[in-house]
């Protein structure tokens, strides 16, 4: 059975749901063949994740032209008409990823009546930018592509309840959330590079897996650190250069405890999660999809034995409290005050991660609902 997925994103090697998503498919009897647009603009093609899938990687003049989300649209559609010829071949399935996906989706449903396509699935991890929903025009075009689709699937049931209220129907849905696989539970940790063990000079530090960004409450982590913890921190993940350098030039101390190692591959993460005093993992609640984020990175360290600690965005201070595997801060990290007490926190607690919360969010344990 040949299946399709379709998706943009940072990188193959950063997406571990697309790693443990088409390992899956490939389980159950897919071919699976994927076309991605990823950040770095390239073409290229072959075998990622296993022998058995098969990439395909373009480029697009229009994201050379125009940098960030400037004229979205055309380079949707130049997307379109570079992967218009793959288009030719007979799928079993196709697997649309995220909700930018939506102009696919008439495409394929034409290709579903001539017999082309038996399936459409729409693998949403996020919810859809503010500006879709208010928008009349792409807020009809999105809940057409949504009735198209056979298979809706998200990242948490919030996530779904939530669209379905504001979009004003009740569209069935699968959740596939983004938990660990065993192979990330198993993987054997590395020696961190001498770099970074100089830079360290034998001190403990906690985690930032979010990168440095305004929405995951960056600039308040710096005041925090910088001024009040002075605890040495290790930056997982991408960052805004400029905006990196303008809070390095605010604070004397910020690369003496500060280390950004950018983009890591999934799987050697536990490199730095298993020697991390603690993972921090913050994000904005202005936007619903920060709000009810549920990512996978909380996941990766509980897995790991590491504590966490969290804002109070719902998704994750539910799962945290529960399972009582770290500090939950009085809001989302959005002031300095809240991060400092809830460092305060973490060192007057006892914080040990039971093998039940260790074994609790297991990839292998929603397996049926790739039972298309």
């Amino acid at each position: 059975m040949n299946l399709l997925m379709l998706l943009k994103c940072n990188g193959l090697a950063y997406d571990d749901r697309v790693r443990k998503e088409s390992i899956s498919l490939t389980a159950n009897g897919y071919d699976v063949d994927i076309h991605v647009l990823e950040n770095d603009n390239k073409s290229a093609s072959g075998n990622v994740f296993n022998d058995s899938i098969k990439f395909k990687q373009y480029y697009l003049i229009s994201r050379k032209l125009f940098k960030g989300n400037r004229f979205l649209f055309l380079k949707l559609m130049e997307l379109f008409f570079r992967f218009f010829p793959s288009s030719f071949k007979r799928y079993d399935v196709v697997w649309l990823h995220d909700p930018l996906m939506f102009i696919f989706v008439p495409y394929f449903f034409l290709l579903k009546k001539i017999g082309r396509v038996n399936k459409i699935v729409w693998d949403q991890h996020e919810l859809p930018p503010q500006y879709f929903l208010c928008s009349k025009l792409l807020r009809k075009f999105y809940k057409t592509a949504l009735s198209l689709a056979d298979v809706r699937i998200h990242a948490n049931e919030e996530r779904a309840l939530y669209l379905n209220k504001v979009l004003e129907k009740n569209y069935s849905f699968k959740v596939i959330r983004n938990f660990v696989d065993e192979l990330f539970v198993q993987e054997k940790a590395l020696p961190l590079s001498k770099e970074e063990i100089n830079w360290l000079g034998g001190d403990d530090y906690f985690l930032l897996q979010s990168g440095a960004y305004e929405v995951r409450n960056f600039s308040s982590v710096a005041e925090a650190i910088c001024n009040t913890i002075e605890r040495k921190c290790i930056v997982v993940g991408g960052f805004d250069k400029d905006y990196v350098s303008n809070l390095r030039k605010k604070y004397s101390n910020f690369d003496d405890l500060f280390l950004f190692v950018g983009m890591v591959p999934q799987i050697r993460l536990v490199d730095y999660i298993d020697r991390a005093l603690a993972s921090v993992i913050l994000y904005h609640d202005k936007e619903p999809n920060s709000f009810y984020c549920e990512p996978n990175r909380l996941y990766q360290s509980i897995s790991r034995g590491t504590p966490v600690i969290v804002g109070s965005n719902p998704p994750m201070a539910n799962i945290v409290s529960e399972l009582r595997c770290g500090i939950i801060l009085e809001n989302c990290g959005s002031s300095v005050e809240a991060i400092a007490s809830g460092f305060n926190q973490f060192y007057e607690a006892d914080i040990q991660i039971s093998d039940l919360a260790k074994k609790r969010f297991t990839w292998s344990s929603q397996l049926k609902a790739f039972d298309l």
